[in-house]
């Protein structure tokens, strides 16, 4: 097993620095985008589930309580493994956000299935997101976490995500009449200012090769990139993609992907786990 675990490691493992390379972020991708654009995205509209800015907030629970669970390994809490039978596969990317994956459309059909009721909005499934996150608050702020820091951190999100999205509205008529715009701008907010803030006022390091690059040359300039860079796909996909399903399926993943590596660096600096 040890042969095994050393090949994965070097396929999909961290660089020696900590870090992911080009050639193990391209396999991610490789991996993962098929299963999400001809498995999940199908799966999801043949059974009529509707992708909008509401569904969204029902997803983000589930995404930080995912934040939370990489957090808890960082401290040493959880174990790691690249072993794909083992728990602590599922602790750390890529396997916890297949598990996370699989827990959210689980949690779809088991909240249509039990409570019928609430099939047409889905509200169920945002009920069982927001009772992990909850249980994972709970016992994340039992731990040596420096309330100062994360408060600060919070709140320069949340001037950015507003400064961000007012110029988006004034420059792009009807960016913020879809909820969904503003989430993008907002998950990559939090990325972007919270991995300032941890590369420059702490000792954190970037994991991601290209963001590394940019932070290394001009720190500022990341954030910004970030939401430039969204702000413009958000545009182009609204413009020039007119199937809503798809559209909207992209943009699930575009605010996805913000929130999942900008939350776990609000954890990180706030617990004092930089790496």
């Amino acid at each position: 097993m040890a042969d095994f675990t050393s090949i994965i490691n070097s396929v999909l493992g961290p660089s020696n620095n900590g870090g992911f390379t080009l050639v193990n972020t391209l396999i991610l991708i490789v991996i993962t985008f098929p299963v999400l654009i001809w498995v999940v995205g199908p799966l999801l509209r043949k059974h009529s589930v509707k992708l909008d800015y509401r569904i969204m907030l029902f997803m983000i629970p589930y995404l930080v309580f995912g934040t939370l669970i990489r957090t808890f390994q960082d401290s040493g809490l959880l174990p790691y493994t690249l072993n794909p039978l083992e728990l602590g596969f599922y602790t750390h990317t890529p396997g916890l956000w297949y598990a996370i994956i699989i827990l959210m459309i689980a949690s779809v059909f088991a909240g249509r299935k039990l409570f019928p009721a609430t099939e047409k909005d889905d509200r169920a499934f945002g009920i069982f997101g927001t009772i992990l996150l909850v249980s994972a608050l709970a016992f994340y702020f039992t731990l040596p976490i420096d309330l100062a820091i994360l408060a600060g951190t919070i709140l320069a999100i949340a001037i950015v995500s507003a400064i961000a999205i007012f110029l988006a509205s004034k420059f792009l008529k009807g960016f913020a009449d879809d909820g969904l715009n503003s989430l993008a701008v907002i998950g990559q907010a939090i990325d972007g200012v919270s991995s300032y803030i941890a590369t420059t006022v702490f000792t954190c390091s970037e994991q991601h090769f290209v963001s590394n690059a940019i932070i290394g040359s001009f720190p500022l300039a990341f954030p910004i990139i970030k939401i430039a860079l969204i702000v413009a796909i958000v545009h182009i996909v609204d413009a020039e993609i007119k199937d809503e399903f798809q559209r909207n399926y992209i943009k699930v993943i575009v605010v996805s992907l913000g929130f999942i590596t900008g939350t776990r660096n609000v954890w990180t600096v706030a617990a004092g786990n930089c790496g």
